[in-house]
């Protein structure tokens, strides 16, 4: 069952730092656990992701994309709702869509997107608290890992643990 959703920017640059099992073990899911865009893969053989980050380091990423899930299919609803927002590509709007919908946590190092989901009616609430930059990843242990966390509620930026 997905537990966890990961932008395909994230994914990708966490994954040539060799950084992905901190992402797993910060949130305590499994690979199998987290769920990614079904594009991922073929993003990372042919899209921008190779020319970006090199080839070889994107290739050696695409069978750990493969053994993850893929992000639960969102309803038209919350899709919806984010469908116009200019600051959301189709793929964040994917996953908050999802993560809405399902509960779950989404992690994105789209700062911009984040801000603008919060404005969308319904967001704040249903996505509060599930939604962590790739830096608080970076930055976070477990122990922390709550005071990186976005509150949409609130607007503010991303705190810093006190």
């Amino acid at each position: 069952m997905t537990r966890l959703l990961v932008d395909t920017d994230v994914f990708a640059k966490l994954g040539i730092a060799g950084l992905l099992d901190q992402l797993y073990e910060l949130f305590s899911v499994s690979i199998e656990a987290s769920g990614r865009l079904p594009a991922l893969p073929h993003m990372l053989r042919r899209g921008a992701l190779p020319m970006l980050h090199g080839k070889e380091a994107c290739e050696r990423l695409v069978p750990v994309a493969e053994s993850m899930g893929l992000a639960p299919v969102a309803s038209t609803a919350w899709l919806a709702r984010l469908a116009s927002v200019p600051q959301i590509d189709p793929g964040e709007a994917q996953l908050f869509a999802s993560a809405a919908e399902h509960e779950l946590i989404v992690v994105t190092g789209d700062k911009r997107s984040v801000i603008a989901a919060s404005k969308v009616e319904g967001m704040a609430d249903a996505l509060g608290g599930r939604v962590a930059s790739m830096e608080a990843v970076l930055l976070a242990g477990p122990s922390h890992r709550s005071a990186y966390f976005r509150s949409f509620s609130d607007g503010e930026a991303l705190r810093h643990p006190t």
